[in-house]
C-alpha cells in the first residue's frame, strides 16, 4: 500500500498532563488543521521507513513502527507527479542526521502566519536546518519549501488522500 514518496500527516493528541503535547496542539491552532506532523516515506533495503524531521534532527525509523497503535491519527498523501523512486529515496536519505530547524517553528513561522511575511532563513541557509513539513517539501521539490506547513500538503494539487 505504501510506497516512497508517500507523505503521512500526524495528529498527535493533546494531554494536559503531558507537556510533550502542547506545542503540536499550538500548531494545529495556529496553522487552523487537524494536522501538526509530516514524514515521508521511503524504502531502503526493500524495507519501508518515515524519514522525518523530529527534535533532534532528521531521522528514520521502521514504518511499521512509526504507525503502530496510532489508527485515526494520521493520514497518507500521493503525489499524482511521476516519482523515481531511487532519485527520491536518495535525496530523502541525503540529509538524515540535519538538525531540526526550532528557530523557524517557534519564531519564524508563527511571525509568517500572522503577517503573512517570511522573516526566516533563506533556501540556501535551510539545507542545514530544517522543521519536518519544510524537509518534506524539500524531499518533493516544492517550490518555497520553507513555507510549507503540514496542512499545506492537503490543500496541494500535486497530492490526493490514499
Amino acid at each position: 500500500m505504501y510506497k516512497s514518496g508517500d507523505v503521512i500527516l500526524f495528529h498527535t493528541r493533546f494531554k494536559w498532563f503531558k507537556p510533550s503535547s502542547y506545542l503540536p496542539w499550538i500548531i494545529r491552532k495556529f496553522t487552523k488543521s487537524e494536522y501538526n506532523h509530516v514524514g515521508v516515506v521511503v524504502s531502503n533495503w526493500d524495507q519501508l521507513f518515515l524519514n522525518e524531521a523530529i527534535g533532534h534532527g532528521i531521522v528514520t525509523s521502521l514504518l511499521s513502527d512509526r504507525l503502530e497503535g496510532r489508527q485515526g491519527e494520521y493520514v497518507t498523501l500521493r503525489s499524482f507527479k511521476k516519482i523515481n523512486e531511487k532519485e527520491f529515496c536518495s535525496k530523502a536519505n541525503s540529509i538524515l542526521g540535519k538538525k531540526y530547524d526550532k528557530k523557524s517553528l517557534l519564531i519564524y513561522f508563527p511571525f509568517y502566519i500572522l503577517f503573512k511575511r517570511w522573516a526566516g532563513s533563506t533556501k540556501e541557509q535551510q539545507d542545514d536546518k530544517m522543521t519536518c513539513s519544510q524537509y518534506a517539501a524539500w524531499c518533493h521539490d516544492i517550490e518555497n519549501f520553507s513555507l510549507v506547513a503540514p496542512v499545506d500538503f492537503l490543500f496541494n494539487d500535486d497530492f490526493e488522500v490514499i
